[in-house]
């Protein structure tokens, strides 16, 4: 039962490699075993090649280069912090997976990375000077010994407050939107337009700030005497603008056809 097992786990395993390895060389290697379906050997010469591989050393310079260098407090970062400090430790385990034992970055210098790349962020660049002081005043021996996961759990647990505290700030601020609103008398009724006066001229453009909060209720507010027009009101106004235009041409022709026949 338990080689049976084992064999359906190793099938599994294969079925998860022939779906994930999808650039040439892994397609190669995992074709090369698929009369064999043996996981050992195709995880192996994909090890092989890749630790061995130019593209993978230049992804894995380009990797360490933005760990070494990505500064919180200039990153521009639009998320939170949490999300940058899981970034950073996702970035991290790639590199580190792209290396082999020897060249692994070790948990001190991973800190130090991240630590330095604190500077400038007021809530997270003391997490660490004060792990230390703390070990160092409760006389634990070695108080600068901290694991790189060690570290990054106590930068998450510094972030969640400030992050939550920027998320109910942002739904409190004020915010105002300029636009232009066309305004005119609501009608449904369609009369003759020959004694009427232009509905161009009877059309005014008002430029109104919207207020996001009210000083009174906190509700979103317009000013009273700013009006919307819905399409209904649109679209009289362009017609009776037309029955003008035509109106006009067509008493411009009649006057034409008189002095003609005088």
């Amino acid at each position: 039962m338990i080689k049976d097992l084992t064999n359906c786990n190793a099938l599994g395993f294969f079925k998860v490699l022939v779906d994930v390895c999808q650039t040439p060389v892994a397609k190669k290697i995992v074709n090369q075993n698929r009369d064999t379906m043996d996981t050992r050997q195709v995880w192996h010469e994909l090890c092989e090649h890749y630790q061995n591989s130019i593209s993978s050393k230049m992804r894995s310079q380009e990797l360490l280069r933005w760990a070494h260098t990505a500064q919180l407090s200039n990153s521009n970062h639009c998320g939170s912090h949490q999300s940058w400090i899981a970034n950073y430790t996702k970035t991290i385990r790639q590199h580190q997976a792209l290396q082999t034992d020897e060249n692994k970055l070790s948990d001190q210098m991973c800190v130090d990375f991240l630590n330095n790349l604190m500077r400038g962020t007021t809530h997270l660049e003391g997490v660490l000077d004060t792990y230390y002081t703390a070990r160092k005043a409760a006389g634990i021996h070695d108080p600068f010994n901290i694991t790189f996961e060690e570290y990054v759990e106590r930068l998450i647990q510094v972030a969640q407050p400030y992050d939550a505290a920027i998320g109910q700030s942002r739904g409190r601020g004020s915010r105002s939107a300029n636009f232009h609103s066309i305004l005119g008398d609501e009608s449904d009724e369609e009369e003759d337009s020959d004694n009427e006066e232009d509905p161009q001229a009877s059309l005014e453009v008002f430029q109104s700030n919207w207020d996001r909060r009210s000083k009174s209720g906190g509700r979103k507010e317009r000013k009273k005497d700013d009006k919307l027009w819905t399409n209904r009101q649109w679209y009289f106004a362009q017609s009776q603008f037309m029955r003008t235009k035509q109106t006009e041409m067509k008493g411009n022709g009649r006057s034409n056809l008189v002095q003609n026949g005088s």
